[in-house]
């Protein structure tokens, strides 16, 4: 399925790609655009595999992974407990090309449908990650995501 049609999961503001070479813009949207659709299959390892193999990830509640073994096992923790029945959305924001086969990208996340442990449903939550990705064998894979969910300013209310 492309990265275009995927009903709402994974979405790309114009312009994020412009200055990233189309072929590789594509590329990129593309392993971005499965991570999600896997996600919402709640199927860690499709999700696990658009990491690459030495890539890592800290999830916004501070679990470490690190190596694509690691980080599905965090998936399938997650998948078989509070996100079992959350539904992912990612829009993409910027993407840096920072070489031939090293690129960063930023993205907007919203997931519905998180369950406490007493089965009770959370409030969305919203979490901005990012993303460096690597091309290998002409695949892009993420190398490093660190997904956090913004504070409010100290000394401010949450609604400012």
């Amino acid at each position: 399925m492309s990265a275009a049609n995927m009903g709402g999961q994974y979405a790309s503001e114009a312009g994020a790609f412009m200055g990233a070479a189309g072929q590789e813009a594509r590329g990129m949207e593309q392993s971005l655009a499965d991570f999600a659709a896997a996600w919402n299959r709640h199927d860690p390892a499709n999700m696990a595999a658009c990491w690459a193999q030495d890539g890592d990830l800290i999830n916004p509640f501070g679990r470490v992974a690190k190596g694509q073994d690691q980080v599905e096992q965090l998936f399938r923790d997650e998948q078989q407990g509070p996100m079992k029945t959350c539904s992912f959305q990612m829009r993409v924001s910027a993407v840096r090309l920072a070489s031939n086969d090293i690129a960063m990208a930023d993205a907007d996340c919203t997931l519905t449908g998180i369950r406490s442990p007493d089965g009770k449903e959370q409030p969305v939550f919203k979490p901005h990650i990012f993303f460096v990705m690597s091309k290998k064998e002409g695949d892009w894979k993420i190398l490093s995501a660190r997904p956090y969910a913004y504070s409010p300013m100290p000394g401010r209310s949450s609604q400012a």
